[in-house]
């Protein structure tokens, strides 16, 4: 018997069964997250992913508005954490700089594939820090 695997990847709708605008209830129908907490914009984490990443934000009228990627997780471009500024920028020719600079700031990139988000990508010293797949409109954080 073959055996297959399937690597996931985070965007443009999510990562595995979870998807961007899912009520708190199908998020959590799906398994792949810890219990969220009872902040003012509800985190989980993604279960299996390294201490501290994988963080998922819930707004009270968008549902699941923001995933947060870690290093071993990738776009489906192949942008992930660690990897050099120039590298990431260069998979998406529509990247905007919010503030800083390529190599030290915050930087938006539309989603090929979902015109309702955006990348939310996080640089310093020349190297991704962070990647969030989130709603164009969320209302969660920042």
């Amino acid at each position: 018997m073959a055996s297959t695997t399937t690597t996931l990847v985070l965007g443009p709708q999510g990562y595995g069964a979870l998807r961007l605008g899912m009520t708190k209830e199908q998020a959590v129908a799906t398994g792949l997250l810890t219990p969220f907490d009872d902040s003012g914009c509800p985190q989980a984490f993604i279960k299996g992913r390294p201490e501290g990443e994988g963080r998922v934000f819930l707004s009270a009228s968008r549902g699941i508005a923001a995933i947060q990627a870690w290093s071993t997780l990738s776009t489906a471009e192949g942008m992930r954490v660690g990897m050099p500024a120039t590298e990431a920028r260069a998979l998406y020719p529509n990247w905007t700089m919010v503030d800083g600079n390529l190599t030290q700031g915050r930087h938006f990139a539309k989603v090929p594939g979902n015109d309702q988000a955006v990348f939310r990508v996080l640089t310093f010293g020349d190297k991704v820090e962070m990647v969030t797949l989130q709603l164009a409109d969320q209302n969660c954080y920042e």
